[in-house]
Order: structure tokens, then C-alpha cells, then sequence
């Protein structure tokens, strides 16, 4: 996953956001966010959704994350193992964001680690 912490930058200043601010709803320490933006590190799949839900802005802005397709999802999960189909379907049940932000992640990695 690439992620696009220049953007982040730009984005969070374009909407009058502090370092501070973003960190502090999110609940993390400020040098986190500056290490994102700085590209020293990558956020988590959880924190990007965070990010995007808090400046109100889309995944794709701010890295190479597509948007949730739940169909898409399940045709990955049609080529797992049935034990593996099992779980992450009864996870896609539970419709949480975060989760199927990291389920997408998840499989997408997955699939390239296989190809």
C-alpha cells in the first residue's frame, strides 16, 4: 500500500487542522502524525480510515486504497480456502468500515503476494 503523506499534509492544513488537532482526535501523539506526513512511517489501515472519516475526505485521496466494493471483496474471498471463506464473510455481516477497509487491504496484499 502506498500512502501519500504530502497529501495528508496539504489536506490537513487546507481544512485549518494543527499537527496537534488531527493527533488529538485521533487520540495519538502529534509526532505520529508528522512522521506520516513526512513518509517516515505508514499509517495503519484503521488510522487511514480515521484520517479520511475526520477531514471528511476520500481513501484514494490520501493513498492507493480504493474505495470498500463489497463484491469485489467477495469474488477474492471465493478463492480462499473454505475455512478462510467462512470468516471473512461472517466479518463482511458486521458492515464496519474499519473492518472492511482492513479486509480489503488484507486480500488485496494478499493477492499480489500471490501473483
Amino acid at each position: 500500500m502506498k500512502f501519500y503523506g504530502n497529501k495528508l499534509k496539504q489536506i490537513r492544513e487546507s481544512k485549518g487542522l494543527t499537527q496537534l488537532e488531527l493527533a488529538s482526535k485521533m487520540n495519538i501523539i502529534r509526532s505520529t502524525v508528522s512522521r506520516w506526513e513526512s513518509g517516515d512511517s505508514i499509517p495503519r489501515v484503521n488510522n487511514i480510515a480515521e484520517i479520511c472519516k475526520i477531514l471528511n475526505i476520500s481513501v484514494v485521496e490520501i493513498s492507493d486504497l480504493q474505495p470498500i466494493n463489497t463484491k469485489e471483496i467477495n469474488n477474492y474471498i471465493e478463492h480462499l480456502p473454505k475455512e478462510k471463506q467462512i470468516i471473512f464473510k461472517s466479518l463482511l455481516k458486521l458492515e464496519d468500515k474499519d473492518i472492511l477497509m482492513k479486509i480489503q487491504s488484507l486480500l488485496l496484499e494478499s493477492m499480489s503476494d500471490n501473483s
